[in-house]
């Protein structure tokens, strides 16, 4: 043995000479590289981090209270003085240090006294420990073990001192106990940094509550995702909920988010290209580079792999390996893929974060912008399309933008370390991967234009499919399902075949990402075999061999991932623009393009020609001469000339024919509409300054009511409070004032009872009184009422009227509230101090009650206006009556328990709490929902798809194999048969690249068209059939997201994890099998490895699972609030009149960070699993390589053999971890499976859509004809089984061919009678039979009844329902004659003459007659009731009944003569029912039946209750009367 040479640990090496230490690093080296650079690099980063955390607050008074900051101090000065005394024995002992050494050990110390003070400040002012801290210590640990073996190792070879070895031996053991205490956490979290101020213990600790658990986890708890631990558990032993979950981290919420979003995009200009895109990488930036480094570091491990397999192969075929070079190698292996599990799970993390960060800033940037945008602005695109479609692919894309950039750079390093194993062979990858790359950039720019096409077409359908779920009364009442089914299914058919095209290309690009897989190694080896045979004559071997494959499978890895990668990241760009173009709809002028962004920018919401004058005392609103426009184009004014004032604290009524324009005027005051200057007035000057009109636009807010009653999904008082501060004696005087109090008493729950989605619990009447009493609560100066009095009956419209309107001291007079409203009513004109008369969109008289109803002009005259008395004679009493009855139901003191108060005092917004917490399936998973979507995407192509699948892996797997055996033959004898193996090595590769684009074929083309078709039809057919139940306790927002989210998992993010799932399923089958033949002693251990990964997955699925299922769900409330705003001319226009789009945006960040918790915790226990995964593929390479380096001779190991062991290695830990995670995302993907599945099978469908029922058979012509009686024999009947009964005992005969009016007092159960005879109410007790055949009988429902189908009721009985309904997307013609596809069409002009009849044919014909698109018509809600009356009018030839339900209550008076006579007329011969306030023409009917509370109280011919003074119908009439 050599003699080690003098100073040779002088030098800095890195490695010493052998003579001396066998594989050690050099005394120099150390004290520079392990030492002196991770202190000083740690102090330069300490300073600006104490710097940072002195600019703080400190969050807590420090004290040494918390024993884990104790220990840990205690640890570290522990550790100062081993370092201290280290730096005094190196000084005296010199065979133990270099001249760096002084220096290495001073900084040390210095670094130690840093890591106290941060551990001090960190303590006071941060929640967790510095990362800085923790990669120190890390590096510490690891790099001292290294220190101390040398000095060891020094001890012992040259029998030095052995103090130094031992010192630092303690001192490495003091640095791993400050590094576990570090991540232990300080102890003493109480709040968060951002929120740090001075306040209360209680404050603190409650700003403490709402931070996540990783808030306070140190570096390496973060990155073993430690702080899971809770909810793993919880996930396997019980059905968890949203409120079992770790909070959302405070760092990631929308709000904040939003906030970033807005201020970067203010210094862009919204117009410009991509301004959205770079404003959203501006503002989340930090967060976008945070997971750059990781994913460097994850590149550089990757790649020390082909080097390891290099030098393992090459000790094996040493004669006599260095035992201690292959000890290297063992620690080598271990540290490169503990490299590689711990850089894998930082950069998801911090990717995830990144990408988190922008989905919540988006989907509140589109809230914000919907909230802003006046209607007149609006286009095609909705917000709750982009949220569902654009948004998540907008994150699914960006998810991969690291990985794109990652794979460019990997693949360079391949390509060049690939050179210098094959030479010139090298070029044939890179030149495959070149043209494969530029294939696939081209085809990326058609990707974009093709996912557009398919998206729009995704938002037809759920914009129709919104418009379905929230007019579902209307639908079920007019028996459409049936006719609606095709609509619907129709649009997801063409929006399935517009998606073929995209999904095609996808195939192609599938395609250009996995063949080189199977394409790159044969013709590299090609080329390679013939370079070597016919240049260089020389020959493939087993080291080259395996090297070279790892390092072409490092070339196709990346490869694949940026060729489907890069498509999916350019696809980003036009996601972005569609939102940008979206949230552009908003920006209105040079106005609004200069202001500055945040969610406190509050844009103008009047009109440029409406002064609102918050400080005149003369007028309130004045109009200077205006014409208006429903859209931008200026071409077709609604409003023209409009100039007109309103002063303040009066009372005006706006009064019209159908179709004048009162609605519009209501919304040009809004500054909902487009506008400009008459030529009258475009030269004069405004009579106030730029300056003053810039400063009061916006500035007062206005309580508006619309015509069609807008009410969210929640409670009564919900809806009354909305955003407003709580105030229970005005609360209980504005419910007294509308007349609630009555119809909240008959309620088992009271104000707290749910409304339903559109208030669809509710009667028209009480839903138009709770809108009216959010307006009154609200105490706004500004008071906008469209036309809320007519849904009413006439005493309930008398009294609320008086009490808001009479003319003294009534509520809103008694506190000088300027009121505009519209009306048909006499009696309310009368209440007003000034009537402004509209006709074609003109102001045609503007004048007090007298003058306008004394008018004999012909604008005034044809209105059939006539003048009463107010009907009030107490007017004065007024609000003593109002705070009399309020005072009933006053009470003093905080909110009833349950009821949640936002910071602005504002009632909080209610989640449906999850009714499913029992159902063991969320965690435990159902088989049959498998075969249920594998019989819907059919068993053939399912089945050809297999067979593919296995012959690509086959392809892939068994090409590893044939090269060991080809290079075993080449040592033996070089290039023997050498065509023969590269042939078959040839047919391998196309065969595998074949097999490959089959199945990519099939997944996504044949599979996809299959289920999307069959899934959404089985979806909608039970939608559509459920009972109608269903939908007054489901929130329509959960509705749609199961046409939204689900379906668009089932679409494309179902069929991709299935392909990944069963290919890697099979490749990890093939790759275990070549293992355990080429490596016994691990394929004796593969059965233990796999029953640790089953438990493995066994607790992680159970978790996972239901978090999949949470993050769908949690969904639903954001749908749902979303819908709500763009509720057609209802919904945001409300919001921003009441002025509050802060609260609802408040609301919607809320939501967003609700449903983007579980998502973000999915993700985390992804990664979580990755990290354990990367930690079992470290222990099994770790034991392959020591078997070899130490058992070598025992057993006998070849080099092929272990060259196919590594290389199996090397990608089955990939393998595994793709494995269970797409199998995790399977089982979760599947979950809108089995969501879909168990709605089809749990939701009864009613008897006619599929159901059991309906076994009764009807005459063919059912109702006769001319015939038509009606019968309620003693009828108890609810919503549902356990409601309530809504009718109670109603016993009413009614003959062939008699006119019944039902009257009665809103919520009397009015609407209930006609629903119960359509079967759309469970009858618990009684009967009723209409012609003679029983349609429902006591114990039946709408899914059992024995009798007639509930679908062939209603398609025999005539309906006008309340609010007109109009199917979207459908030409008129379409909605005239629904049945018309089903049978022969109707002739056009039957049609027309049904359109003139009702004096509606003029309005359609100018704007596009019979084959217009309806969504394109301008009609007001009388107009659109018109054209209902015509839909029934075609249909009376085949139905003896017509059912009305308050069906002229949107119709001006000579309007609803013109009606009345047709009911008198057209349908004279039918048996007609209807429900009605207005009482005018109630001596047209023959019959009149009083309702109340659900009874029937009175039933007589309208002489004889009006000539009996004691008849409550007759008082009812009197307070009508005029």
């Amino acid at each position: 043995m050599m003699d080690c040479p003098p100073r040779s640990d002088q030098s800095f090496g890195p490695r010493v000479d052998p003579a001396c230490r066998a594989f050690d690093f050099t005394l120099q080296f150390e004290d520079v590289v392990l030492a002196c650079l991770p202190a000083a690099v740690f102090l330069l980063l300490s300073c600006a981090y104490v710097a940072t955390l002195v600019a703080q607050k400190p969050v807590v008074v420090y004290s040494l209270n918390s024993k884990i900051i104790g220990s840990k101090l205690i640890t570290l000065t522990s550790l100062f003085a081993m370092q201290l005394s280290f730096l005094a024995l190196r000084v005296r002992e010199k065979s133990a240090s270099t001249s760096s050494s002084p220096s290495a050990d001073a900084l040390a110390s210095v670094a130690t006294l840093a890591a106290c003070l941060l551990s001090v400040l960190s303590h006071q002012r941060s929640l967790r420990a510095p990362t800085i801290l923790s990669l120190y210590l890390s590096a510490s640990v690891l790099l001292g073990i290294a220190r101390t073996r040398t000095l060891w190792l020094l001890s012992n070879i040259s029998g030095g001192p052995r103090v130094p070895a031992i010192v630092m031996a303690v001192a490495l053991a003091l640095s791993l106990g400050a590094l576990v205490l570090d991540s232990l956490g300080s102890g003493t979290q109480t709040a968060r940094p951002s929120t740090a101020s001075v306040g209360s213990e209680s404050d603190t600790k409650a700003a403490a509550a709402a931070a996540a658990p990783e808030q306070y986890s140190g570096f390496w708890p973060r990155t073993f995702f430690a702080w899971l631990a809770s909810t793993f558990w919880k996930g396997y032993v019980k059905v968890i909920s949203l409120d079992d979950l770790p909070p959302f981290d405070t760092r990631l919420e929308s709000k904040d988010m939003l906030e970033r979003l807005e201020s970067a995009w203010t210094k862009y200009d919204h117009r410009a290209r991509h301004s959205l895109l770079r404003a959203c990488f501006r503002s989340y930036f930090m967060s976008f580079l945070s997971a750059v480094f990781p994913r460097l570091c994850l590149a550089g491990f990757t790649f020390a792999q082909p080097f390891l397999i290099n030098a393992t192969l090459t000790l094996v075929d040493q004669p006599a390996p260095d035992r201690q070079y292959g000890k290297g190698l063992i620690g080598a292996w271990a540290l490169v893929y503990l490299g590689l599990a711990v850089s894998s799970s930082v950069y998801q993390y911090q990717n995830f974060r990144f990408v988190t960060r922008l989905r919540g800033g988006l989907i509140a940037l589109l809230y914000e912008r919907t909230l802003q945008t006046r209607t007149a602005d609006l286009g095609d695109i909705k917000a709750v399309t982009q949220m569902g479609t654009d948004v998540e692919r907008i994150v699914s894309g960006l998810e991969s933008i690291h990985e794109t950039w990652g794979s460019v750079l990997e693949i360079g390093i391949a390509c060049w370390l690939l050179e210098r194993q094959l030479f010139l062979a090298c070029i044939a990858p890179i030149v495959l991967v070149l043209v494969f790359v530029a294939i696939t950039s081209r085809l990326s720019s058609s990707f974009i234009s093709m996912q557009r096409q398919w998206i729009e077409k995704v938002q037809e359908r759920l914009r129709v499919t919104s418009a379905i779920l929230g007019d579902m009364k209307a639908v079920k009442m007019l028996g459409l399902s049936r006719d609606i089914l095709p609509v619907i299914q129709g649009l997801r058919v063409d929006e399935i075949n517009t998606s073929r095209s995209y999904r095609k290309m996808l195939v192609v690009i599938l395609f250009l990402s996995l063949t080189p897989i199977n394409l790159a190694p044969m013709v590299t080896f090609a080329i390679y075999t013939i370079i070597a045979v016919f240049w260089k004559n020389e020959t493939l071997l087993t080291a080259q061999a395996f090297t070279s494959l790892s390092l072409i499978s490092l070339l196709t890895m990346p490869v694949i991932v940026l060729v489907q990668n890069l498509p999916t990241v350019i696809q980003c760009v036009g996601n972005f623009d569609r939102i940008q173009e979206f949230c552009n709809y908003a920006t209105r002028g040079p106005e609004s393009e200069g202001r500055e962004g945040g969610v406190d920018f509050v844009p103008d919401v009047l009109s440029e020609g409406l002064e609102l004058d918050t400080r005149s005392a003369r007028d309130a609103i004045e109009f200077q001469g205006r014409d208006f426009f429903w859209d931008k184009s200026g071409l077709s004014p609604v409003l023209r000339n409009i100039a007109v004032a309103f002063k303040r604290g009066s009372v005006s009524a706006i009064i019209g024919p159908v179709g004048s324009g009162k609605s519009s005027f209501l919304n040009a005051m809004l500054g909902e509409l487009a506008d400009m200057p008459t030529a009258a007035t475009e030269e004069e000057p405004c009579q106030k300054s730029a300056a003053q009109k810039k400063e009061i636009h916006g500035s007062e807010p206005i309580a508006y009511c619309s015509q069609q009653p807008w009410l969210e999904h929640g409670t009564i008082r919900d809806n009354i409070v909305a955003a407003s501060p709580w105030d229970q004696e005005w609360y209980s005087t504005v419910k007294a004032a509308c007349c609630l109090d009555q119809d909240i008493k008959q309620l088992v729950r009271g104000d707290h009872t749910q409304v339903g989605s559109r208030g669809v619990n509710l009667s028209g009447g009480q839903k138009q009184r709770i809108a009216l009493a959010r307006a009154i609560y609200a105490r706004h100066s500004i008071v906008l009422l469209d036309d809320v009095f007519s849904g009413m009956d006439g005493h309930t419209a008398e009294a609320v009227s008086g009490r808001l309107l009479g003319r003294e001291r009534s509520l809103l007079r008694n506190r000088n509230t300027t009121v505009i409203l519209t009306t048909h009513s006499h009696k309310t004109m009368t209440l007003a101090d000034q009537i402004v008369v509209l006709d074609k969109g003109r102001v045609a008289t503007v004048g007090s009650p007298t003058a306008v109803l004394q008018d004999n002009s012909g604008d005034i005259r044809k209105l059939a206006l006539s003048i009463s008395d107010s009907g009030s004679s107490k007017e004065g009493d007024i609000v003593d009556e109002i705070t009399a009855a309020a005072g009933e139901g006053l009470r003093a003191g905080p909110l009833p328990v349950g009821e949640s108060l936002d910071v602005d005092g504002a009632s909080a917004p209610q989640v449906p709490e999850d009714n499913s917490l029992t159902d063991t399936r969320r965690k435990n998973g159902e088989l049959s929902v498998y075969k249920y979507y594998l019989a819907s995407s059919g068993y053939v192509p399912v089945g050809l798809y297999a067979l593919a699948i296995v012959l690509w892996v086959f392809c892939t797997e068994f090409s590893t194999i044939w090269v060991s055996w080809w290079s075993a033959a080449n040592a033996d004898h070089p290039n023997l048969r050498v065509g023969m193996y590269m042939g078959i090595y040839a047919m391998l590769g196309i065969l595998g690249a074949v097999a490959v684009i089959g199945a990519a074929w099939f997944a996504y083309v044949s599979i996809i068209s299959n289920s999307a078709n069959k899934l959404h039809l089985d979806l909608l057919h039970a939608t559509l059939g459920a009972p109608f139940r269903l939908f007054t306790s489901t929130d329509n927002g959960e509705l749609l997201n199961r046409f939204s989210e689900d379906m668009e998992l089932i679409d494309m993010d179902l069929p991709s994890t299935a392909l990944n799932y069963t290919s890697t399923a099979v490749a990890c089958l093939a790759q275990v099998i070549i293992l355990s033949i080429f490596s016994r002693s691990l394929g004796a251990a593969m059965p233990a490895i796999f029953a640790l990964l089953y438990l493995l997955q066994r607790f992680y699925l159970q978790t996972s699972r239901q978090l999949r299922l949470l993050t769908i769900e949690a969904k639903a409330p954001l749908y749902t609030h979303f819908s709500e705003a763009e509720a057609a001319g209802a919904g945001a226009p409300t919001i921003r009149a009441f002025g509050w789009r802060r609260e609802y945006l408040a609301r919607a960040c809320a939501l967003v960070d609700r449903a983007q918790r579980p998502a973000y915790l999915l993700s985390c226990v992804q990664h979580w699993l990755a990290f354990v995964l990367g930690l079992v593929m470290a222990v099994l390479a770790v034991a392959l390589v020591a078997t070899v380096v130490t058992w070598r001779d025992r057993l006998d190991v070849s080099a092929g053999g272990v060259g196919v062991s590594l290389m199996v290695v090397l990608g089955l830990g990939e393998t595994l971890t793709r494995l269970i995670r797409t199998w995790t995302r399977l089982e979760s993907s599947v979950g809108a499976v089995a969501r879909v599945k168990r709605f089809v099978a749990e939701t009864g469908v009613e008897d006619g859509m599929g159901g059991a029922g309906g076994d009764g058979r009807s005459p063919a012509v059912w109702p006769a004809v001319g015939v038509g009686s009606v019968e309620f024999d003693c009828v108890v009947a609810s919503y549902s089984p356990a409601a309530d009964p809504v009718l109670k005992g109603v016993s009413l005969s009614v003959q062939p061919g008699q006119h019944i009016a039902i009257c009665g007092r809103s919520g009397s159960g009015k609407t209930s009678l006609l629903l119960c005879l359509l079967r759309m109410l469970d009858v618990r007790v009684g009967s009723i039979t209409l012609d003679g055949v029983q349609v429902a009988t006591g114990g039946s429902s709408p899914i059992t009844n024995r009798n007639l189908s509930a679908e062939e009721v209603r398609s025999r009985v005539n309906v006008v329902p309340q609010d007109p309904f109009l199917l979207p997307s459908t030409t008129l013609r379409s909605n005239l004659d629904p049945s018309s596809g089903a049978g022969a069409p109707r002739d056009d002009d039957v049609i027309i003459g049904v359109l003139q009849r009702v004096g509606i044919w003029e309005v359609v014909r100018d704007q596009g007659g019979l084959d217009a698109d309806v969504d394109g018509l301008t009609l007001s809600a009388g107009q659109k009731q018109l054209l209902c009356f015509a839909r029934a009018l075609l249909k009376k030839d085949a139905c003896s009944i017509l059912l009305l339900d308050e069906a002229v209550s949107s119709l001006d008076s000579k309007t609803e003569t013109a009606i009345q006579d047709i009911i008198d007329t057209e349908f004279r011969g039918c048996t007609v029912l209807a429900v009605m306030h207005r009482l005018r023409h109630i001596a047209s009917y023959d019959q009149v039946a009083l309702m109340d509370s659900g009874s029937l109280v009175e039933f007589g011919a309208p002489a004889d209750l009006l000539a009996n003074d004691a008849s409550r119908f007759a008082q009812l009439h009197r307070s009508q009367a005029k």
